[in-house]
């Protein structure tokens, strides 16, 4: 999404000061979108859970993982106004876990967080949700953080740039996502090559990747990875690569059954059945990876399974209406198999 041309919709930003207590030793973080909380629209709220009696002098307190996060949301100046109830998935960070409210109107809410960490005891946190109203259907929400490429396409230096007013300039420390500090995804304009890539971590916080790219052309490069301590985000940007316009072609085993879509805008189950049922492996810290984009070539959406023991059911935001192009790729054999499809929300 080069820098304000691209729209995000994957959260992360503003944090709201850790939550300790005397009662249990875990501290609890909760982090906001940029833009703040808006009434009428799916907001992403992301919590972190870490326990700062086990500590690395690096990564810092160690995240707790396979908890049950369970949210409780309601109004105290509006008693009758219905609780909103929701359960945390994990996110692609260690330790963070992902909540999907919707908000009627504006105002102070307050969210009951019940944790139950593996084998131990329940507790609860309290956190005050300030709520803004609904924004203009035309509102634009620019991203904190933009990518810039540097070098040829052969040999390429990627660095991920804040332009939030107090953090300007080079990101250089990333958080794990789903195994690595940044996954690269590169497609080509006419959706005929998609390319998942992994370029290397260099000392000064940029990245390099060496590729010899498979067919030359327009491409959207999407940089997916989370600046530390600021949740997932996407950014991206547009590279032309040179040489032979014609794409090698890489055909799938697999055939796939796709489900009904969620509901625009909403955070849902898509199922998708594959044929044959081939044993899988985790690739990347999940069972499967669902890479989906728009039509318009901007909004890109990256979901993981909902159970981590299969790829049958993701868990998916369309973020707004027309066709998109998807791919899904999962592990079998030692071997990574991407299979495309095509979806359209109405």
């Amino acid at each position: 999404m080069t820098a304000p041309l691209f729209a995000l919709f994957i959260a992360g930003g503003l944090c709201v000061p850790a939550q300790t207590s005397p009662n249990d030793p875990y501290e609890v973080t909760l982090r906001l979108p940029e833009g703040g909380l808006a009434a009428r629209e799916e907001m992403h709220l992301e919590i972190s859970l870490r326990d700062p009696r086990k500590s690395d002098p690096v990564m810092g307190a160690m995240p707790i993982i396979r908890a049950q996060l369970v949210a409780v949301i309601d109004m105290p100046s509006m008693a009758g106004m219905p609780k909103i109830s929701d359960t945390a998935h994990p996110e692609g960070i260690p330790g963070d876990y992902g909540l999907h409210p919707v908000f009627v109107h504006g105002g102070t809410f307050r969210m009951r967080l019940t944790v139950t960490p593996p084998g131990q005891p329940a507790f609860t946190r309290e956190f005050a949700l300030e709520v803004g109203d609904a924004r203009p259907a035309t509102g634009k929400r620019l991203p904190g953080y933009k990518l810039e490429l540097e070098g040829k396409p052969e040999d390429l230096t990627l660095k991920i740039m804040s332009v939030k007013e107090l953090e300007k300039g080079q990101v250089k420390e990333f958080d794990t996502v789903h195994e690595k500090k940044l996954h690269l995804i590169a497609i080509r304009r006419d959706r005929q090559v998609f390319l998942h890539l992994h370029p290397e971590p260099k000392a000064d916080g940029a990245f390099q990747l060496k590729f010899d790219w498979p067919a030359g052309g327009d491409y959207l490069v999407f940089a997916d990875m989370a600046p530390r301590g600021k949740g997932s985000q996407v950014v991206a940007t547009k590279l032309k690569v040179k040489g032979p316009s014609a794409a090698p072609v890489v055909p799938s085993p697999l055939k796939l059954v796709v489900g009904p879509l969620p509901k625009v805008g909403r955070t849902g189950v898509l199922e998708i059945k594959m044929t044959p049922a081939l044993p899988l492996e985790p690739y990347l810290g999940a069972m499967g990876h669902l890479i989906i984009l728009h039509e318009d070539g901007e909004t890109l959406v990256h979901s993981h399974p909902a159970d981590e023991t299969s790829a049958e059911k993701f868990l998916v935001r369309l973020p707004k209406p027309g066709k998109y192009q998807a791919w899904l790729e999962v592990q079998s054999g030692g071997k990574v198999i991407a299979t495309p499809f095509t979806l359209e929300a109405q």
